[in-house]
């Protein structure tokens, strides 16, 4: 038992470098930490909204559950690519105004709320089966999206306060908008591996648990 507990604690990592590596992302786990509040606030939300309201906000959210077994591969590929591709081409502008800085962060807040009130939805209406297609089907593919999203936004902060500092200083060099569009070409491969995971989740598990609801 010693020696499992003296590996394991050589296994974890050291303090300083966890610290470092918190610092170096830090905007990063802000925009998580935003993410999660509008998860939060969505849930909330979801308690007034009914299957009319998702349906409106399914191009945005990827919300519509009801027929992810019956579609097509394709479709279901392309309905989360879009979804996510909405959030990823504000933020893109965004990071082209000065003034996108402010409004970067309400990207992954506005994703994180319609995460929240699907799955509020889906476990008031369906109970334990709709929180397991939550989190089975819709979930790891979430994941990869919303990870892309919060990227998509910390590069739109950054490259809108280049600008900003560009503008404001006399000698300041403008920001290379190759690079910003190289980092949002990185963000885009992210956004379709979400939905290429949505895809293969939403064809192993969602026909058997729709077919339990």
């Amino acid at each position: 038992m010693k020696i499992i507990m003296q590996r394991l604690s050589e296994s974890l990592p050291d303090k300083t470098e966890l610290k470092n590596a918190m610092s170096q992302n830090r905007i990063q786990i802000v925009f998580a930490v935003i993410l999660l509040i509008g998860v939060a606030c969505g849930a909330l939300l979801s308690r007034s909204a009914g299957l009319d309201t998702l349906k409106r906000l399914d191009f945005l959210f990827n919300s519509n559950f009801t027929v992810r077994s019956g579609t097509p591969a394709f479709s279901v590929f392309i309905a989360s690519a879009a979804s996510s591709f909405v959030f990823v081409l504000v933020c893109f502008l965004c990071g082209l105004s000065i003034w996108g800085a402010f409004f970067a962060p309400l990207v992954p807040l506005i994703r994180g709320i319609g995460l929240g009130m699907t799955a509020g939805y889906l476990y008031s209406a369906y109970g334990f089966h709709g929180g397991l297609f939550y989190a089975v089907v819709l979930l790891p593919g979430a994941y990869c999206s919303c990870l892309a999203i919060i990227l998509a936004a910390k590069e739109a902060l950054l490259f809108s306060r280049r600008l900003s500092s560009a503008g404001l200083s006399e000698r300041g060099e403008a920001p290379k908008f190759v690079n910003y569009l190289s980092q949002f070409v990185r963000v885009l491969a992210l956004t379709f591996l979400g939905a290429g995971v949505d895809v293969l989740f939403s064809w192993a598990f969602a026909g058997f648990i729709i077919s339990l609801l």
